[in-house]
């Protein structure tokens, strides 16, 4: 289970804890995240060689925002490997390209490296919350969030992402692509949640994908709506491999 930006294995996953009683649940805290090291391997093509050795001879992948989109690249490269694949509202920009909503997130706010470096992870944080139009977060950042926020600032833009609709075809995995609703409290931020629609809607044109809307939840439909774990629950059971016992998610 891959986690997004800003955050850690153990805080991503808390609502998923449960599915241990039919899985072996392996939740990853990406470079410079959580408990892992900060060891400078934050590119797509790194970060995905270090999730593909986690997944052994199969497994069930699952992922949320960036993510999602390493999980995605995982596929593309290890399908074999690979039982189903979960997607929860992956920034993967470049598949949805053209539509108006989607242009403003490439062309909007981003910030270098070297830039949030610059600034400390308390004020590129807040400039990012700014920038997407969301609401400001009202309280200090714990050293734990400021270490997860520096490491996300460390990676490449998401346009970047080796991510396309055809590669992802030809590896004939079980899909289930997972969204939130489009509600948001500013133009901005609704353009936002818009362009994370278009994104999902076009993953889920892949033969044999399943779209899961979740309109009551915003961006982490997995912590904010209880309907999540049995939908994915009902997912992975379809698409379980030959021994169900000690099956990793």
């Amino acid at each position: 289970m891959v986690h997004g930006s800003f955050t850690s294995g153990e805080d991503a996953w808390i609502q998923q804890r449960e599915l241990a009683d039919s899985y072996r649940l392996l939740i990853v805290d990406r470079c410079g995240h959580g408990q892992s090291a900060d060891t400078g391997r934050f590119g797509f093509e790194e970060q995905a060689d270090d999730i593909a050795v986690l997944l052994g001879k199969s497994a069930h992948l699952v992922g949320s925002s960036y993510g999602a989109v390493l999980a995605l690249i995982v596929a593309q490269r290890e399908p074999r490997r690979i039982q189903s694949l979960t997607v929860i509202e992956p920034l993967a920009w470049s598949v949805a390209r053209g539509h108006p909503a989607v242009e403003e997130q490439i062309t909007g706010f981003y910030l270098t490296p070297v830039e949030a470096a610059k600034l400390g992870p308390d004020v590129a944080f807040s400039r990012f919350l700014e920038g997407i139009g969301a609401e400001s977060l009202g309280s200090a950042l714990t050293e734990v969030d400021r270490r997860n926020t520096a490491a996300s600032f460390q990676e490449p833009p998401l346009l970047e992402a080796p991510v396309s609709i055809a590669g992802l075809s030809a590896t004939h995995l079980p899909l289930l692509v997972v969204s939130g609703g489009s509600d948001g409290a500013t133009p901005r931020f609704r353009n936002r949640r818009l362009a994370f629609q278009q994104v999902c809607m076009r993953l889920a044109t892949i033969p044999g994908a399943e779209w899961a809307q979740f309109p009551n939840a915003g961006h982490n439909p997995h912590l904010e709506d209880p309907a999540f774990n049995p939908r994915l629950r009902a997912f992975l059971a379809r698409h379980q491999g030959r021994s169900t016992d000690g099956a990793s998610v």
